[in-house]
C-alpha cells in the first residue's frame, strides 16, 4: 500500500524540501541559460545586441515623422521631457511601461515600435 502522508500536506505532488532546492538551482540555471541565449538573439539564430542609442534614434525618428517635438511625445506619453530627452539620446533604456506608452502616442503597436528597432539594429546602425 502506497504512504498516503505524501499526499496530505499542502504541497502533495510538489517536491520534497530538499528537492525543492535542486529545483530551484534548475530553475535558476535555465533562467541563467535563456537570459544568455535570449539576450540579443533574434529570428534566424542571428545575434544582435540590444544597443539603447538605437532605439532612442528610432523613437526621435518616429516622432519627427508624426510632426511632434519631445515636448508634445512626452505629454501624449504621460513622461517628462527630460526623461524622454534622456531616452531619444541612449544614455536610458525605457521600462516596457514607458516604451508602451511612447508607442501609444506614435500611434503605434510596441510590437511593431520593436520591429523598427529591430531592424535599425540589424543594419548595424550604431556606434
Amino acid at each position: 500500500m502506497a504512504d498516503s502522508s505524501a499526499n496530505s500536506t499542502p504541497n502533495a505532488g510538489l517536491a520534497s524540501a530538499s528537492r525543492g532546492s535542486d529545483d530551484m538551482t534548475i530553475l535558476t540555471k535555465t533562467r541563467e541559460k535563456n537570459n544568455r541565449c535570449y539576450r540579443g538573439k533574434q529570428k534566424g539564430g542571428m545575434k544582435v545586441p540590444y544597443n539603447s542609442r538605437i532605439l532612442g534614434l528610432v523613437i526621435g525618428a518616429e516622432r519627427v515623422k508624426h510632426g511632434m517635438t519631445q515636448e508634445q511625445l512626452s505629454g501624449l506619453a504621460g513622461i517628462t521631457h527630460g526623461h524622454l530627452a534622456v531616452l531619444e539620446s541612449g544614455q536610458k533604456s525605457p521600462k516596457v511601461e514607458t516604451l508602451w506608452r511612447i508607442a501609444d502616442a506614435l500611434n503605434l503597436r510596441l510590437s511593431d515600435l520593436i520591429k523598427l528597432v529591430e531592424k535599425e539594429m540589424e543594419k548595424g546602425s550604431g556606434p
